[in-house]
C-alpha cells in the first residue's frame, strides 16, 4: 500500500470513528480528465475507488485520481 493510500484509509477510519456526513467525499479528476466525486463512507472494490461522474459510475485506481476539492 502506498503512502497516499495509507493516508486515505486513515482519513476514512478517523471519519468513521467520529461519524461522518453520508454526502461527504472528494471531488476528483480521473486520468482521462473526467470530473466526478467519491463518498468517504463507501468501501473500495478490489482495490479501486468508486467515482460518480456525469458520464456514469466508474471504478478507478486511487493512485490515478487527482483530488480537486471536498464535498460535504
Amino acid at each position: 500500500m502506498t503512502e497516499e493510500q495509507q493516508k486515505f484509509e486513515m482519513e476514512q477510519a478517523e471519519m468513521l470513528m467520529v461519524g461522518i456526513n453520508k454526502k461527504a467525499g472528494y471531488i476528483v479528476e480521473t486520468k482521462k480528465g473526467l470530473i466526478g466525486r467519491t463518498y468517504h463512507h463507501e468501501n473500495m472494490v478490489n482495490g479501486k475507488t468508486r467515482v460518480y461522474t456525469d458520464k456514469g459510475n466508474l471504478l478507478c485506481d486511487p493512485q490515478t485520481l487527482t483530488i480537486k476539492g471536498f464535498a460535504d
